[in-house]
């Protein structure tokens, strides 16, 4: 019997389980799996770019595959080219030279040593943003360590199979770019959204019961100790639902 693995989501504090994994043993490494799979190759292996491939659409005469190198374009390969180019991959895998992070999605073996799963959310969706207690610990605002990156998306989208520690959440379309950035993950070339340290602040108090009220004070009282303004954070509260009250509260007894 097939044993597969659900991920979770959550919708602004509301879990649920999605999309089941493909199995893994007995079974060579499996490319470009699902129209939702965003997998990347890299020719400048010094780059330490993911690899893989993505289906797009399938004929008769020829297969469109998405190649990265440098920057993103879109070339045309037979279904025979493409076939030997997943042979060969599969060859350097079992040879050693690659190394699978994920489904889809390689390293090359000997690549400076990087999150897998920041890899992994970057690659499988085009604007996930490290959130909550994950970019909290980026900040070195709390204590807690993360069970899984906590990585959100807008909601309304759908949250894509994966097989690192992601827990995915659903923020506001509205808001959703509201305090964030983008990094470069260490020792790649793919980048990630994360969220500034003030926003975050008041997404943990507005999600206080995923995140934990203590934790969302504790934050506070470190940010403000470095010299952070309350103002700040009321500006990012005044836009945000559900946040407004309990930041308040926090801030009257931290100051």
């Amino acid at each position: 019997m097939t044993h597969r693995r659900l991920t979770p989501t959550v919708r602004d504090g509301h879990s649920s389980k999605h999309a089941k994994q493909p199995r893994e043993s007995g079974y060579p490494p499996r490319v470009g799996e699902g129209r939702n799979d965003r997998c990347r190759l890299s020719g400048d292996h010094s780059r330490r770019s993911p690899v893989g491939w993505q289906n797009g659409t399938y004929s008769h005469e020829s297969t469109c595959i998405r190649f990265v190198s440098g920057g993103d374009h879109v070339k045309p390969l037979t279904p025979k080219a493409a076939a030997e180019k997943r042979s060969a991959l599969y060859r350097g895998h079992a040879e050693g030279r690659w190394e699978r992070i994920g489904r889809g999605i390689y390293l090359p073996a000997d690549a400076p040593a990087a999150d897998w799963d920041q890899l992994e959310a970057a690659t499988r969706r085009p604007e996930p943003t490290i959130c909550l207690v994950s970019a909290l610990a980026h900040y070195d605002l709390t204590d807690a360590i993360p069970d899984a990156l906590a990585v959100a998306i807008p909601r309304g989208t759908r949250a894509p199979a994966t097989e690192g520690a992601i827990r995915w959440h659903r923020f506001g379309p509205a808001t959703f770019d509201l305090g964030r950035d983008q990094i470069m993950i260490p020792g790649s070339s793919q980048n990630v959204g994360l969220y500034s340290a003030e926003r975050t602040i008041v997404d943990c108090f507005r999600l206080r019961s995923i995140v934990g009220y203590e934790v969302a004070r504790d934050a506070t009282k470190e940010w403000l100790r470095r010299g952070g303004k309350p103002a700040v954070l009321m500006r990012f509260a005044a836009l945000l639902p559900r946040a407004k009250a309990p930041l308040l509260q926090a801030l009257e007894a931290l100051t």
